[in-house]
C-alpha cells in the first residue's frame, strides 16, 4: 500500500500523488537562550519553555500524466494560506500544523509521463493526537466529588473547556469562574489562545481566574457550585 498525505482536507492522491513514507518527520528543537560571561567557562541556558517549528522535506512521486497532475496539485497548494492541517497514512493517529513552503522543482521521467519532487512544510512542534479532538463530557451531579480525566502524554495540553451555566470550575489545584450567563448558554474556555468566547462573540468579561491546563497523568476536575449543567472538554493532547 502506498503512503498517502493529506493537506487542508484533501487527499494528494487525488493528484496521483504518493510520498516516501520511509523517512522520519524528524522532531523539532528545543528553545534555549545561551549566554556567555567573560571570565566564565561555559555558558549559561535559559530554556524558554517552547519548542521551535521545524521544516519537514516529504519525497513525493506522480507515476501517470504527470504534467496534468503536478499543475492541478501545485495549484492546490499555492491556494491555502497559513498553518493547515497535515496528515499522513504512516502515523493515521496523528496530525500537524503545516505550512507549505512551495520552491518545488520536479523532475520527469519517461517524456514526462512521471516525475518526483519535493514538498517542503514548515511545522509547529506538536503532533496532535486525533483523540484529541473528541470532547470529552462531564455531567456534574449533586454530591459528585473530583472528576478524573487522563492526559496520555508526557506534555501539557491547552484544552478548551465548554462550560454550560455559572460558576466555579476546580482544575489542578487552581479555578476560574464563569458569571451572568443566561440558562442553557455556554462559554468556551480556551487556553491555547487565553480567549473566552460564545460562537463568534468575545465574553472575556464573563470569565476570572486561570485558564486550565491539563497535566500528563492524571488531572482533577470538580464543579465547586451547583449551578453548571455540563462541561465539554477538547484536550488536544499531543506528543512533541
Amino acid at each position: 500500500m502506498k503512503d498517502i498525505l493529506t493537506y487542508n482536507g484533501r487527499s494528494l492522491a487525488d493528484f496521483g500523488v504518493t510520498f516516501d513514507g520511509s523517512k522520519s518527520f524528524g522532531s523539532p528543537e528545543k528553545d534555549y537562550d545561551i549566554i556567555s560571561i567573560p571570565g566564565r567557562n561555559g555558558d549559561l541556558s535559559i530554556y524558554n519553555n517552547r519548542f521551535k517549528d521545524l521544516n519537514i522535506s516529504v519525497p513525493c512521486f506522480i507515476r501517470d500524466d504527470f504534467l496534468e497532475n503536478y499543475r492541478n496539485l501545485m495549484a492546490f497548494l499555492n491556494s491555502a494560506h497559513g498553518y493547515l492541517r497535515l496528515e499522513s497514512s504512516k502515523e493515521p493517529e496523528y496530525f500537524r500544523e503545516a505550512l507549505f513552503l512551495g520552491a518545488v522543482e520536479p523532475t520527469t521521467y519517461a517524456f514526462n509521463k512521471s516525475g518526483r519532487f519535493t514538498l517542503n512544510f514548515r511545522c509547529h512542534p506538536q503532533r496532535f493526537l486525533k483523540i484529541g479532538e473528541e470532547p470529552i463530557t462531564y455531567i456534574p451531579l449533586p454530591g459528585d466529588g473530583t472528576w478524573i480525566l487522563r492526559n496520555p502524554t508526557m506534555q501539557v495540553a491547552k484544552p478548551n473547556f465548554r462550560v454550560y451555566g455559572v460558576g466555579q470550575v476546580y482544575v489542578n489545584n487552581k479555578t476560574f469562574t464563569t458569571s451572568d450567563l443566561a440558562a442553557g448558554y455556554y462559554l468556551d474556555v480556551d487556553s491555547e489562545i487565553c480567549e473566552v468566547t460564545m460562537g463568534p462573540y468575545n465574553m472575556n468579561s464573563h470569565f476570572a481566574g486561570t485558564f486550565p491546563l491539563l497535566e500528563p497523568g492524571d488531572n482533577e476536575i470538580k464543579c465547586l457550585t451547583a449551578y453548571i449543567s455540563k462541561i465539554e472538554v477538547t484536550p488536544r493532547w499531543f506528543e512533541i
